[in-house]
C-alpha cells in the first residue's frame, strides 16, 4: 500500500569516488619530430585535466625500446 518507510527514505551520497587512470606515451624512433611533440604536449594537457578533475593518482609510462614507469599512483605529482 506504499506506506514501507525504507522504500521512502532519503538517499545519503554514497562514498569518495575513486579512479585510477594510467598515461602511456610511445617515444619510440617512430614519433620522432611533430606527431611525438604533440603526444608531449597532449600528455601535459591530459594531467592538468586530471588534476583540475582531482584524480591524483594516475601514473605515467613511457616506452620505445624500453618501458619506463615515470609515474606510480602512489607518487604525488609535484615539480
Amino acid at each position: 500500500e506504499w506506506s514501507y518507510k525504507k522504500i521512502f527514505s532519503a538517499k545519503l551520497a554514497g562514498g569518495k569516488r575513486d579512479h585510477a587512470v594510467c598515461l602511456v606515451l610511445d617515444i619510440s624512433q617512430s614519433m620522432f619530430g611533430n606527431l611525438g611533440q604533440c603526444l608531449r604536449e597532449s600528455l601535459i594537457v591530459l594531467v592538468g585535466a586530471l588534476r583540475k578533475l582531482g584524480v591524483d593518482n594516475f601514473g605515467i609510462i613511457v616506452f620505445g625500446r624500453d618501458v619506463t614507469l615515470v609515474k606510480t599512483t602512489e607518487q604525488p605529482w609535484d615539480p
